[in-house]
């Protein structure tokens, strides 16, 4: 039994004062109780000590905000977990089509009036992505990470294509310098004794 249900020794006209009050809500008042019914406040006041009304009410409040708290929560997950489906399903299809293109282009290797056609038919629309996808293989060959670049094309929806560029000069320098001595240390080497015997 909850303690905002009747209690034994609370009559059926006793308890309907307590409802009433208890469903003035977080602004009620025995003043309003007593409005209502045109009895003395003092009978009021006297009726909710006996049964404990603002403590009763209190705990009621308590399991009202918790069931309305778990709906919100359940509702918020609900509305995540359609919108997760949703951005899942939207980059499938977008995928989809750029494989398709992306497919095309490796097929044509380097016949340039094959790559000619697929460019003619590829939508504005879907060269932000392709960019971004070229972009991100190039980098990733390099080893450059988001932290020293960070390129990417948008298409703004008026007719303009946005590009952004975030470039750390000195990182990349140092990065595409160790990967130039790596792969030609026997060139680097003569390359510094020339200028060496030139200074002499």
């Amino acid at each position: 039994m909850q303690v905002w249900q009747r209690r034994a020794d609370e009559s059926s006209r006793q308890y309907q004062y307590f409802k009433n009050f208890l469903e003035l809500g977080t602004l009620r008042t025995l003043q309003k109780v007593q409005e209502k019914y045109n009895k003395s406040i003092a009978y009021f006041q006297k009726l909710s000590s006996k049964h404990e009304w603002t403590m009763r009410a209190d705990a009621y409040d308590r399991y009202i905000d918790e069931i309305v708290r778990k709906e919100n929560i359940e509702a918020i997950k609900k509305a995540n977990k359609e919108n997760v489906q949703l951005a899942q399903m939207i980059k499938y299809a977008a995928g989809k089509k750029v494989q398709v293109i992306i497919d095309k282009i490796k097929d044509a290797g380097g016949d340039l009036e094959a790559l000619e056609k697929i460019t003619d038919g590829i939508s504005w629309n879907v060269l932000p992505t392709l960019f971004n996808i070229a972009t991100e293989i190039e980098r990733k060959a390099y080893g450059i990470n988001d932290d020293m670049l960070k390129l990417s094309i948008t298409d703004s929806g008026n007719n303009d294509l946005e590009v952004s560029i975030a470039i750390k000069k000195k990182q990349i320098l140092e990065k595409l310098q160790a990967e130039e001595e790596s792969n030609s240390p026997a060139e680097t080497q003569e390359a510094i004794g020339d200028v060496g015997m030139q200074g002499e």
